[in-house]
């Protein structure tokens, strides 16, 4: 597990754009293809992704909504 995560050919990291806290993105390698998957914390304050893992193919990590603590999320991209 680590900071970064690769699932179906994406790049998943920890990004702040200046909006939203630090959340989850994906890139393809392009800055055109660079988003943001899930505002998983609302506004500001940042879900703060970490210990990206591949498992099938499905990307496990762990991110903090703001309400229940660092928990364990999944995503399909």
């Amino acid at each position: 597990s680590g900071p970064f995560g690769s699932l179906d050919g994406a790049l998943y990291f920890p990004a702040e754009d200046g909006i939203h806290g630090i959340e989850l993105w994906k890139t393809d390698g392009s800055v055109a293809g660079a988003s943001m998957v899930r505002d998983i914390c609302p506004g500001a304050c940042g879900g703060s992704p970490v210990g990206m893992q591949r498992l099938g193919d499905r990307l496990l990590f762990y991110a903090d909504d703001g309400t229940h603590g660092s928990e364990l999320w999944v995503t399909d991209g």
